[in-house]
């Protein structure tokens, strides 16, 4: 099966991480401040589309500033001891999904040069098949990302799965009738992935080796 996993509040712990960043570039460029949980349930999507939700009617311009002052304000905590986690037992995980003849793959709404960067941090360059970004894509919940990776690996819908922690996750695979996994240890609610009907919920990554179909 190709499991094609979120990044963010998925396989890595940067929560805290990309808040603060939004946080930050809002300042720097002159924005109201936004709050811990205004910014944090949008992580997943594209950064323009994030921009855009967090601050209602911003010109091009604007926008273009704000994501220039993020990606700034992201690059320097991650050369900070703030630095890029992966969840416990993320890398085992992966490690053990390969060796039961899975492929992996990422769908995120980080950039491609943010996702590289986290890739090389994390030791996990080679680990996936295929990778998409919103910026060489559609942001999410669009679905077009994981029908770029399913023509880029030459899977059918049905043995693929995406594995989430957003309810952007579950309706872009729920809009194609692909299969779902639920993150509930990330940043949308337990409630907003149950509404999709997730074939498979986990409250660790560890967890999802229990999924009967995966064994």
């Amino acid at each position: 099966m190709l499991l094609i996993f979120d990044w963010d509040g998925t396989l890595a712990d940067s929560e805290a991480h990309i808040v603060r960043a939004l946080q930050q570039a809002g300042a720097a460029v002159g924005l109201p401040e936004r709050g811990h949980q205004q910014c944090a349930v949008l992580i997943g999507l594209g950064l323009r589309e994030a921009a855009q939700r967090l601050y209602q009617d911003l010109s091009e311009r604007h926008i273009d500033d704000f994501c220039a002052s993020y990606s700034e304000h992201f690059r320097a905590l991650e050369a900070s001891t703030f630095g890029m986690q992966l969840f416990e037992g993320a890398e085992s995980t992966l490690v053990e999904l390969q060796r039961r003849g899975h492929a992996l793959a990422v769908a995120t709404g980080k950039s491609r040069a943010g996702l590289d960067r986290a890739l090389t941090a994390s030791g996990l360059h080679g680990a996936f098949l295929a990778t998409r970004t919103a910026d060489e894509s559609q942001s999410k919940p669009d679905p077009t990302m994981l029908k770029q990776l399913l023509a880029l690996t030459k899977t059918s819908i049905d043995a693929a799965v995406m594995i989430g922690d957003t309810s952007f996750d579950m309706q872009m695979a729920a809009s194609m009738g692909m299969a779902k996994v639920a993150a509930n240890y990330g940043v949308h609610g337990v409630d907003e992935l149950e509404a999709f009907q997730p074939e498979w919920s986990m409250d660790s990554i560890v967890e999802l080796l229990d999924w009967p179909d995966l064994c």
